[in-house]
């Protein structure tokens, strides 16, 4: 038995090296010293003789030993367990980082590019309509070389927050890139063109500009999101020519 005491010193003295401020390694350990003094009394109560566990020194060791591997192995399911609920508002802080503009707090292209194409997936198994709406703000650059970056920056939330106050929880928007924005909603041509002519008005009330826009819908214009895109693009740049020339003509 003093050999058993001159095994369980260093153990106890290692294993607190070990567990320092955990814890959830001392609450380990706890337990596997009851599981321990349990054994003991279990092998010298049911008839047994518990010295038959220390015939070698390695089954003592290792007798003496599993309260510390008890411990460890709590421990560090205890651990792991509190790093989760820790680390778990940091993540998703990153996956809302990822996902968003961080001028605007809209989604930014990236998500874009994922919500779309399961959108129109979406719609061409459903066969609902969908319709897509390019935009991109008049006289933007003005603003900037007029007023600073700053107060265009302050045009793209404001123009923004204009834009989702009168779109439908469901309705997808986001910032393209610059002063572009996409508007994606499962909608008819009729309904959509009333929501453009909404967030027009909204835009203009709240960011004191206006806005040029290009929409394609689906099934009409194509089944896929490089479809729509491509013909909303088009769109958007004869729209913007034709209000281009139009000022031009005006103004001679």
């Amino acid at each position: 038995m003093s050999r058993l005491r001159s095994l369980g010193g260093p153990l106890i003295r290692a294993y607190a090296r070990i567990a320092g401020s955990s814890p959830y390694l001392w609450l380990g350990g706890v337990v596997g010293v009851v599981v321990l003094v349990n054994t003991i009394a279990l092998g010298s109560g049911g008839g047994g003789d518990s010295r038959e566990a220390f015939a070698l020194p390695a089954g003592r060791l290792l007798f003496l030993a599993h309260p510390l591997l008890i411990g460890i192995v709590l421990g560090a399911a205890g651990a792991a367990r509190k790093g989760q609920e820790q680390d778990g508002p940091l993540i998703e802080t990153l996956r809302e980082q990822a996902m968003t503009d961080p001028l605007t707090g809209l989604f930014n292209r990236r998500y874009l590019d994922a919500a779309m194409k399961e959108m129109t997936e979406r719609a061409s198994r459903s066969g609902t309509s969908l319709a897509l709406i390019l935009l991109d703000l008049d006289e933007f650059k003005s603003v900037n070389d007029a007023r600073g970056h700053l107060a265009g920056d302050q045009v793209l939330c404001d123009a923004a927050a204009a834009m989702r106050e009168v779109l439908r929880q469901e309705d997808i928007l986001g910032r393209y890139g610059g002063d572009e924005f996409v508007i994606l909603v499962e909608a008819d041509p009729f309904s959509t063109m009333r929501l453009a002519g909404r967030a027009l008005d909204a835009v203009w009330q709240k960011a004191g500009l206006a806005f040029t826009a290009g929409v394609a819908y689906r099934p009409l214009d194509g089944e896929t999101v490089q479809d729509l895109l491509r013909t909303a693009d088009a769109r958007l740049m004869r729209a913007k020519t034709r209000k281009h020339e139009t000022r031009s003509y005006s103004r001679a």
